[in-house]
């Protein structure tokens, strides 16, 4: 198995935790609190420094151990999630969650130097398990409860770092942060899916009685637009795809004239992945600072949604924000 094999292996166990739980996290989360984006905006505050920690780890002990470590204490931190008995309980535990922040730098650099389009083929591939485990997340918390959601991705989460154990680490130099436009955009795009981010399934669930079931198949289907277009980016042209991907995400906030209209809430999968190719960083240290003011970025967008009091005005400024990036990204190409 080649080094490249290896990283998707783990990140489609990843994805295998991940979509799990994912759209079920607001759904969850208002059982504690009624305001749900109190949660993402605390979880995001303490998860700005971790990328940063996590790009000195890779120094310290190396980009592999630190992609294992992250996924163990990630997956820890969801079976706490399931197992929360109050809201700060929920909240502490979310916030360990969040601590697979700590590989992502290792992750990206690692992947970077394996050549350039290996992050998105290895995003895509991660997305895959997004084709079914919404799904089947859905029949777990109809069947045995949303716990039992997050207790299972946490058990999954762990074993994350099985296919890593015979990756060979390798030496990135330590490469000073090239500041221009691009390192910009991996944070930027950020913005208009944060603000989406904690109401797009609540929407289905609160004003049209979906089904968890039934919220798992949209997310589903959202996962299986998002995954075709990451493919798409990583085998064709990418001049101008980026700026296409944030029109077709602006779409989403149609979801009060019809449900189906959040399937495209699943481009932030092609958009972020698109974004990071933008960057020729390969240190994790540059990774670290990308994915740090990345974290900034979702809790400037959660911060806006928390303030604005409305999941209507919230979506509806997403899809202006995705709108406009994707705008000022054609002009500046041209």
């Amino acid at each position: 198995m080649n080094n490249v094999a290896r990283i998707a292996g783990s990140w489609f166990i990843w994805g295998l935790s991940y979509y799990l739980y994912y759209p079920f996290v607001s759904l969850y989360v208002v059982k504690f609190v009624k305001d749900v984006t109190l949660v993402y905006l605390i979880s995001a505050i303490f998860a700005i420094p971790l990328p940063l920690i996590g790009g000195k780890l890779a120094r310290k002990i190396g980009l592999v151990k630190t992609m294992i470590l992250g996924g163990i204490i990630s997956g820890i931190g969801l079976i706490m999630v399931g197992l929360a008995k109050d809201l700060l309980l929920l909240i502490v535990s979310y916030i360990i969650t969040s601590s697979f922040f700590l590989a992502l730098p290792s992750y990206y650099s690692y992947m970077n130097n394996l050549g350039k389009g290996t992050i998105s083929v290895v995003w895509a591939i991660s997305i895959l398990p997004s084709l079914f485990t919404p799904y089947i997340g859905g029949v777990i918390a109809s069947l045995l409860g949303l716990r039992e959601v997050f207790i299972i991705a946490g058990i999954i989460m762990i074993f994350t770092g099985i296919p890593l154990l015979g990756l060979e680490e390798i030496n990135v130099k330590n490469e000073k942060v090239r500041l221009n436009y691009k390192i910009l955009i991996p944070i930027l795009v950020i913005l208009p899916i944060a603000l989406a981010f904690p109401f797009i399934y609540l929407v289905l669930r609160e004003n049209y009685s979906m089904s968890y079931e039934e919220i798992g198949e949209i997310a589903t289907l959202a996962e299986l637009l998002g995954a075709f277009f990451t493919f798409l980016y990583s085998r064709f042209e990418r001049k101008f795809l980026l700026s296409v991907y944030l029109f077709l995400f602006s779409l989403a906030s149609l979801v009060y004239v019809n449900p189906f209209f959040s399937v495209f809430f699943g481009l932030w999968e092609a958009i972020i992945p698109s974004a990071l190719e933008e960057s020729r960083e390969k240190s994790p240290e540059a990774f670290g600072l990308i994915n740090s003011m990345q974290q900034f970025g979702w809790l400037i967008g959660y911060l806006a949604s928390y303030l604005a009091f409305s999941a209507r005005l919230s979506l509806l400024a997403s899809s202006v924000l995705a709108l406009i990036l994707g705008l000022s990204f054609l002009f500046i190409r041209k």
